[in-house]
Parts: C-alpha cells; sequence; structure tokens
C-alpha cells in the first residue's frame, strides 16, 4: 500500500479542487474497497473450485492491464482558468 493512502487524496485535491473532494474521495475508494472484499473471497471460491489459484491470478492480470490501460489513455481535467485563458486567448507561456 505505501504511500497510497497518503497520495490518493493528494491527487484527488489537485486535480480536482476540494469543492467535491468528499464524493470524489469516496468514489475513489469504492475502487479499492469492493475488490480488496471480493478478491480473497473470488480466489478461495477459485481454488476451491479448481485445485488452483491460476485462474485468480489470469484475472487479476486482467484487471492489470486493463487498469494500466485506463492510466495510460487518461489525461487530467481541464483547469477552469485555462479553459477562461484558452478562450481569451490570455494563455500563459
Amino acid at each position: 500500500m505505501g504511500g497510497i493512502g497518503a497520495l490518493g487524496p493528494l491527487a484527488v485535491t489537485e486535480l480536482f479542487g476540494m469543492k467535491n473532494y468528499g464524493t470524489l474521495n469516496g468514489l475513489i475508494r469504492q475502487g479499492v474497497i469492493i475488490p480488496g472484499i471480493a478478491g480473497p473471497l473470488l480466489a478461495g471460491a477459485i481454488y476451491d473450485s479448481q485445485g488452483s489459484y491460476d485462474l485468480a491470478f489470469k484475472i487479476i492480470l486482467g484487471f492489470l492491464f486493463l487498469s494500466f490501460l485506463c492510466f495510460i489513455l487518461a489525461s487530467p481535467p481541464a483547469r477552469e482558468e485555462d479553459s477562461r485563458n484558452r478562450r481569451t486567448g490570455n494563455a500563459k507561456l
């Protein structure tokens, strides 16, 4: 886990500001909490039915690849001041 507890909220604040911090942080945490609860249960069920964790690891690798693609394709949101500057032509160089 390391710095995720400190860096996650900092990244949310830096990218989106404090206006909707609680809502955004709650939504983001669901992406950690739900797999943290369901993952071990599903891995145990897979092991019980197949006698191996191979399928569980393949599923985890699939989700890891999907998250990597989302990370690569994501771009930070445009800031309010940046979009105003673009409209007026007063962008900082």
